[in-house]
């Protein structure tokens, strides 16, 4: 059955290889918005785990309840409330700190942080943001006043002249200071890839920030604590924001049911496209064989056999065009996504959601071409023909 399937689609190699194409771009679309939106989840795990036990304060910007961002380009926060609120009681103090957050570029894309950003923060309490990351190479401890710590997209921001990323004791120039590299993160959050983390001084100077932060990170001394922190911000400043890992997941989380509808309303419609293309394609070829499946037919073949050799050609084009799909995916994803869709776990359930989805878009586009062809007569079709 597959060897006269697999021959019928040879006699029309061109046909076959458009179809297969078509498929291909489509398949590779579909696998495209997959792989972003399984990406920005497990990112936003990779955050929502290095903001275990903290609570983030600043002033909102955003509609009453609601929390635009952390930390917000917006807010404004003055020195000293800064220090009062690291003076509560229940607090880790080396993992707590006032941040000054500057954005240098624009997002790439909605919900995602700056490509390149500022980050002020206390020298000795660059735990408080950077929490459990680890560097590829260097310290992340700042070292004096003009000494940075760069997120990998940072590094590749201010690459040498012969593209190589800023590495430790490269020097970078933001608004004409000087400032020297210190140590670059590894594989992190997309938060922490274009971040610039230097003293919270230097910030306030480079920026005209002088007397004022953008947020405070507060790290309870004990994961139990954080409920009666947050409360005690609450309570003495109601004018200000205090969001603990809970509320922040909770924004994610609407977050993403919003961007959940949307692209997989895309990729509903991409599959649709697909199973329309092929029925289509099939539906023409019945038609066209017309003569050929009612000479089967008078020679004593089968309905069954009709109907798996249809079956079987509309098969072969769904699997041919998942497979043409996976350069094409692959050289998309390098040159427009790169690591944002690289994870390994995101590329093998790729393959294996695809894989599934073209048997069963391949048999279900076959169905009515096939019904069709078993429905031929063959004393109809040799006399029309």
């Amino acid at each position: 059955m597959w060897n006269v399937a697999l021959r019928n689609l040879w006699q029309r190699r061109l046909r076959s290889l458009l179809t297969m194409l078509g498929v291909a771009v489509a398949v590779q679309l579909y696998l495209t918005i997959s792989s972003i939106m399984a990406s920005y989840e497990l990112d936003l795990q990779g955050q929502l785990s290095a903001m275990a036990g903290r609570v983030f304060v600043q002033r909102p910007t955003a509609d009453e309840g609601g929390l635009e961002e952390f930390p917000s380009p917006g807010s404004s926060i003055e020195l000293e409330v800064a220090r009062e609120l690291l003076a509560i009681e229940g607090l880790d103090g080396a993992a707590s700190s006032a941040i000054l957050y500057v954005p240098l570029t624009r997002s790439p894309a909605p919900g995602l942080p700056p490509s390149t950003l500022a980050l002020g923060i206390e020298p000795g309490h660059e735990e408080a943001f950077l929490g459990d990351l680890d560097v590829e190479t260097g310290q992340k401890v700042l070292q004096g006043t003009d000494g940075v710590v760069l997120g990998r997209g940072a590094a590749e921001h201010y690459a040498a002249e012969d593209g190589s990323p800023a590495g430790c004791g490269d020097t970078i120039e933001i608004l004409g200071r000087p400032l020297t590299v210190t140590g670059v993160l590894g594989r992190s959050p997309n938060l922490y890839r274009g971040m610039i983390m230097m003293d919270l001084s230097t910030a306030q100077d480079l920026f005209n920030r002088q007397g004022n932060v953008s947020a405070v990170i507060l790290t309870a001394a004990r994961v139990d604590d954080v409920p009666a922190v947050q409360a005690a911000v609450e309570a003495r400043y109601p004018e200000l924001e205090a969001a603990g890992q809970d509320d922040i997941a909770e924004d994610a989380r609407e977050m993403l049911t919003t961007m959940d509808v949307f692209f997989d309303l895309i990729n509903t419609t991409v599959v649709a496209v697909v199973f329309l293309f092929v029925t289509i394609v099939m539906f023409v070829a019945v038609m066209e064989r017309r003569r050929d499946i009612g000479v089967l037919r008078a020679i004593g073949a089968r309905r069954a056999t009709v109907f798996g050799m249809v079956a079987s050609e509309s098969l072969a084009l769904s699997l041919g065009g998942v497979i043409l799909a996976w350069p094409i995916w692959a050289l998309i994803g390098g040159l427009f996504i790169g690591e944002f869709a690289s994870s390994p776990e995101v590329i093998l359930s790729g393959w294996l959601e695809m894989g599934l989805l073209a048997i069963v878009v391949g048999v279900a586009a076959s169905l009515v071409p096939a019904w069709r062809a078993v429905r031929v007569d063959p004393l109809e079709a040799l006399r029309y023909e």
